[in-house]
């Protein structure tokens, strides 16, 4: 017996013809779910990109962002009207009655081999049915213990914005040894967080800066630029240490992965 929800028990939404169905994908630069998690006033910019066509050329969008569980899960980015257009992006706004479900409701829809990103919504909204609706926003990726943290930057750098509880709560006062891999060449930095700062302040630092005040790092960034960081580094945590532990001994660990990995003779540590 079918028992799935229907995505159009849920909302309320009139004529469909008055909407075109936005399915956000990777986009070659970035994932939309990544912005959603940043921002909301990011999100909001990223759907005003208008390209060489008027892919939505009706009145209201309903948006949907493709998840990273590689299924057919799709988050609801939300219901925007285009108060304007203009050659280059629209203008639009977030419809406040679809505004309590935004980033909360996770929508499977299957699409199989459908390409594209814009579509008339009648065509697809009765297969919709209601996976799961979150107890919050999403806030991004879920923390799944210890052993399995690797974040690209960009996924980080929503979690470090969204000031994310779970990950906080984890890695505020947790030291630590972990990976940075920069996967346009493969060469790695092994670093470590001890003392007063725990893995999450020192993950900030990257964020903002892109290099955290490593050398080895600032001077690759001085050449390339701040995106390069966000566009390619990834973090990894190789060992968790709990904050019991000695400043020494995170030192040590950090030496240890250090030989290990052969960091200092072929990747990004100097010393």
């Amino acid at each position: 017996m079918d028992t799935a929800i229907s995505v159009a028990s849920v909302f309320s939404l009139g004529e469909l013809n008055q909407y075109k169905l936005h399915l956000a994908n990777w986009n070659g630069h970035e994932h939309p779910i990544d912005v959603f998690a940043e921002s909301f006033d990011n999100w909001v910019g990223w759907n005003c990109y208008r390209g060489a066509r008027e892919d939505f050329s009706r009145p209201k969008i309903f948006i949907l962002i493709r998840t990273k569980r590689f299924d057919s899960t799709w988050l609801f980015g939300g219901v925007f009207e285009v108060v304007a257009r203009h050659s280059d992006h629209n203008e639009v706004r977030l419809c406040e009655d679809s505004a309590g479900l935004v980033g909360r409701l996770i929508v499977d829809l299957s699409t199989g081999r459908l390409r594209g990103r814009a579509f008339y919504l009648e065509r697809y909204f009765d297969r919709m049915s209601v996976a799961e609706i979150l107890p919050k926003r999403y806030q991004g990726v879920e923390f799944e213990g210890y052993d399995r943290v690797s974040l690209s930057f960009r996924e980080l750098e929503a979690l470090i914005r969204a000031s994310a509880e779970r990950w906080k709560s984890a890695l505020q006062f947790a030291k630590g040894v972990y990976l940075i891999t920069d996967r346009t060449s493969g060469k790695e930095y092994v670093g470590s967080a001890y003392g007063d700062s725990g893995i999450w302040s020192r993950w900030s630092s990257y964020v903002y800066s892109g290099h955290g005040s490593n050398v080895e790092l600032r001077e690759l960034l001085d050449g390339r630029g701040f995106d390069h960081a966000r566009m390619h580094f990834q973090f990894s945590l190789l060992e968790h240490i709990l904050p019991s532990a000695s400043d020494q001994f995170v030192i040590e660990r950090e030496s240890f992965w250090k030989r290990v990995l052969m960091t200092r003779e072929f990747g990004l540590n100097s010393n």
